[in-house]
């Protein structure tokens, strides 16, 4: 299930999948914020392009330290982490079958296509 990641007052997008910072309530008296996630992942078809461009932007001004987009195009993810001054400094591209290890989880690998199906 999507839920609102509150990144400013007027926005607050519906990622495909976040992994959040435990918290004691669940996230069920506030939403998260950016500052709560560890990893999000954004899969993109005909919106791909809206979310290269506005997407990537607002999850790097709000720190999150990790942000994937899964193209279901041209079946590739690019792996963006390294936020500063709104924009990542680094980016790899993978295969969506590829698997990847996120920087917050050091000894887990995950492959976009084995957790988000299209």
């Amino acid at each position: 299930m999507q839920i609102p990641l509150l990144l400013d007052e007027h926005y607050a997008p519906e990622p495909d999948l976040m992994l959040l910072k435990r918290r004691e309530d669940s996230y069920t008296a506030a939403l998260p914020t950016g500052a709560d996630v560890l990893l999000l992942i954004e899969v993109g078809d005909s919106t791909i392009g809206t979310d290269r461009r506005d997407k990537l932007q607002a999850y790097a001004q709000a720190g999150i330290p990790e942000t994937w987009l899964a193209d279901v195009n041209s079946q590739v993810v690019q792996v963006h982490t390294e936020p500063a001054e709104g924009a990542y400094t680094h980016v790899q591209a993978v295969g969506v079958r590829i698997p990847s290890t996120p920087t917050a989880f050091p000894d887990v690998t995950i492959a976009v296509r084995d957790v988000i199906p299209w």
